[in-house]
């Protein structure tokens, strides 16, 4: 649904589209990309295999691209310090450059294949714990199939390209090649390499979702600047792509496909807050001056005010034995988690009160076998926060699957979990609705910026915006146009919500 017909003109809200135009991956072992870090290592998305590297870099743009380097320029405020390689790939070849360069040398190793397996058994009993998946999927084809069919280019931060699906520039790809560029544009001033490196996985997330909230953000005012019966085609052309994805990618578990979309999700909202201004207009340099001091924890993306800045120091609880992995969930991940079993909104409202959080996975014996069990530790922001997360998380446990053998114990302001893989043959209740849940928390904060856009001060805007989303249906959220009934009655939320705030 547009929220924009009942709050103004605010920059569109990310499409419903399960197709998101990703760059080269932003993460180390984040749990908020699950899927890809343990399946494809922790080496950037490249198509090394379709072309060479070339002296560096061009020395002048594709006759393509041309038309669109001027306007990102214009539009962001920055310039190009050189061009940039663009690659246009057929479907065969993007897929193969996507999923190949994750491969590793093929060695013949034993020991390499075993390590391999046991990585590869190790993700999906992590995943199995967590209630993200169940049964036992194909994670290598479920990953190939998010890069392949659920991205339409990706810019590879560290060779420095531009990968495209596709070598016709049609309606829709204008805009995709803008979104491309774009990525292109921040490297150059940001250096996008160097603080991958340096970032840890919710410092990761954080700046992937800032990187990608930009590049929609400047798609967005390209496919604005164009003919309205241009703006029109692009519109059809995207919403066809969207449902040939949607089937393409129909047995991906929706958790996964969520965790690869967050980012982008609650990445435009986030920066469309960022940069406007009480007169409504927006204002890249305020994204610039972001930039130089993100966030260190994805909470403050996820809640729009008393958000957490950085995190409490928080210890996992002991699994006994040697953890083989130890990282972070974050908000996004424990919304998540959450909200794929759960009611979207009591997923959310769990997870506003976060402050910090570890966890640790480990291969435990039980009942005989070797399983994977996790174990974490949330740190709620009062003892009412703590309260509501564990009675999400006791409501959500109840929807895995027995074998798992959940267990939820809240002490003070922490909450501990705990789980572990119930076998490929378990089943819960999953509600399968993660990826359209998304739409809950992203319309909140596009909510919370479009009023500040109206000049109303930041926490009553997210208090307007709390009451008026979780008023409103999944259905209602995802249409695409809002019936003139739904449009009264989010006129007449949105006063109520300004009188009560």
């Amino acid at each position: 649904m547009a929220l924009d017909q009942l709050t103004g003109p605010p920059a569109p809200s990310p499409p419903p589209a399960p197709a998101p135009r990703r760059s080269g991956r932003l993460g180390r072992a984040a749990l908020a990309l699950l899927l890809t870090v343990a399946l494809c290592g922790g080496g950037a998305l490249v198509g090394s295999l379709v072309h060479d590297d070339g002296p560096g870099h061009p020395g002048e743009w594709d006759h393509r691209v041309q038309p669109y380097v001027a306007f990102v320029e214009r539009t962001r405020g920055l310039r190009f310090d050189h061009p940039v390689a663009v690659y246009f790939l057929s479907p065969a070849q993007y897929r193969h450059a996507i999923t190949s360069a994750s491969d590793g040398p093929v060695t013949g190793d034993d020991a390499a294949a075993a390590t391999d397996a046991s990585r590869n058994r190790r993700a999906l009993g992590l995943q199995r714990a967590l209630g993200l998946v169940e049964g036992d999927p194909d994670l290598e084809e479920a990953a190939a199939d998010l890069g392949g069919e659920g991205t339409l280019a990706y810019y590879d931060f560290v060779r420095k390209v531009v990968n495209v699906k596709g070598s016709e520039v049609t309606p829709s790809m204008e805009g995709t090649l803008v979104h491309e560029l774009t990525h292109a544009l921040q490297d150059q001033h940001y250096d996008l390499q160097r603080r991958n490196e340096r970032a840890d996985s919710e410092e990761a997330a954080v700046l992937r979702s800032v990187l990608e909230g930009d590049a929609m953000t400047v798609e967005a005012a390209y496919v604005q600047s164009l003919p309205e019966e241009q703006q029109r085609r692009i519109q059809e052309e995207s919403r066809s792509q969207a449902e040939d994805a949607d089937a393409q990618l129909a047995e991906v578990p929706a958790a996964l496909r969520a965790a690869q979309a967050i980012p982008y999700y609650l990445g435009r909202p986030y920066v469309s807050l960022t940069e406007t201004t009480r007169a409504g207009a927006l204002d890249p340099g305020r994204l610039d001056d972001l930039m130089g001091d993100l966030p260190d924890v994805t909470a403050a993306l996820f809640t729009p005010v008393d958000g957490a800045e950085e995190p409490a120091r928080v210890k996992p609880p002991d699994l006994g034995r040697k953890p083989f992995l130890r990282d972070t969930v974050g908000a996004f991940s424990l919304f998540v988690l959450l909200a794929d079993r759960i009611d979207p909104v009591v997923a959310m409202d769990a997870v506003d009160g976060w402050e910090g959080d570890a966890l640790a996975a480990a291969e435990v014996s039980r009942s005989g076998a070797e399983r994977v069990c996790i174990a974490a530790t949330f740190r709620m922001a009062g003892d009412d926060d703590a309260a509501e997360l564990s009675g999400a998380l006791t409501t959500w446990s109840r929807t895995m699957p027995a074998e798992a053998g959940v267990a939820v114990d809240r002490s003070g302001r922490s909450v501990e979990l705990r789980s572990c893989d119930p076998g490929a043959s378990a089943r819960g209740t999953s509600t399968g609705k993660a990826f359209t849940a998304l739409l809950v928390p992203a319309g909140r904060l596009e909510l919370t910026s479009a009023f500040v856009g109206q000049g109303v001060g930041l926490e009553e805007a997210a208090c307007m915006a709390n009451r008026v989303i979780r008023q409103l249906t999944l259905d209602e959220l995802a249409s695409v146009e809002a019936s003139p009934e739904l449009t009264q009655r989010l006129r007449e939320m949105t006063s109520a919500a300004a009188q009560a705030c």
